[in-house]
């Protein structure tokens, strides 16, 4: 009995010790980890950035293409249409691309791999990540919007209208609206951006579940027609 506590003391240590080492990063580590994931997110806000700045400038065109009221309605609700179905289609595939970083990175903890990336855990699902890129692709707005509050400044006006004609458009339509309330609209690409996130990752391990599912169920298929054919109990060989 003795013997017995012995192995599962030593068993418990051996279980709770790579938990300890995994947590124990230097000063030096902890800094690389945080540049790493400050570059994942701007990598996975990059897109959407750019693609709100592309239906951005449509808006703006079309807004100030004609001064009828309806025309202008529609290219604002048309453009923020396409501006949300991009966000999310990339917090979707955000999220889905960072559940698969975490799955990978686990089975290479696992089999003992000692790389650097999959020590500091850089590029895995976390679900704070998708509103934190939602934000980051707002960020350029939020800057000029602040300076547009303090002063009226031609270029400002410019580039917030034709860059982020997402977020100006709307207030524009209506009128009369105070700067300050603008800001309002960087919760669009926030909640969008983060809630899309979060489903990625539920579709991808979805997906990854379906995949497994198939994958048992054909081997389950094969190791029965095997069995099947090498029937020496069958009547072919003249036996019930």
């Amino acid at each position: 009995m003795a013997e017995n506590n012995t192995e599962e003391i030593q068993e418990e240590k051996a279980e709770v010790k790579p938990e300890k080492v995994k947590e124990e990063l230097t000063s030096k580590q902890k800094n690389k980890k945080f540049w790493l994931e400050v570059v994942d997110l701007l990598r996975g806000a990059a897109f959407s950035f750019i693609v709100m700045c592309v239906f951005s400038s449509l808006i703006i065109v079309f807004m100030t293409y004609t001064d009828e009221f309806a025309v202008q309605l529609l290219a604002v609700v048309g453009g923020e249409a396409f501006v949300i179905g991009s966000l999310v289609v990339f917090g979707r595939s955000n999220g889905a691309e960072a559940y698969k970083v975490s799955v990978s990175n686990e089975v290479k903890r696992k089999a003992g791999i000692a790389d650097e990336k999959v020590l500091l855990r850089t590029g895995e699902y976390a679900p704070w990540k998708g509103f934190v890129i939602g934000l980051i692709s707002s960020v350029p707005f939020i800057i000029m919007q602040t300076i547009d509050c303090f002063g009226d400044f031609d270029i400002i006006d410019f580039l917030i209208s034709y860059a982020c004609g997402w977020a100006s458009a709307p207030f524009d339509l209506i009128g009369n609206i105070p700067d300050p309330y603008y800001f309002f609209m960087v919760l669009l690409p926030v909640a969008v951006s983060g809630g899309f996130y979060i489903y990625g990752k539920s579709w991808e391990r979805k997906r990854q579940q379906k995949i497994k599912r198939a994958e048992d169920d054909r081997r389950k298929g094969k190791k029965k027609h095997y069995y099947e054919e090498n029937d020496y109990g069958n009547k072919k060989n003249g036996r019930k």
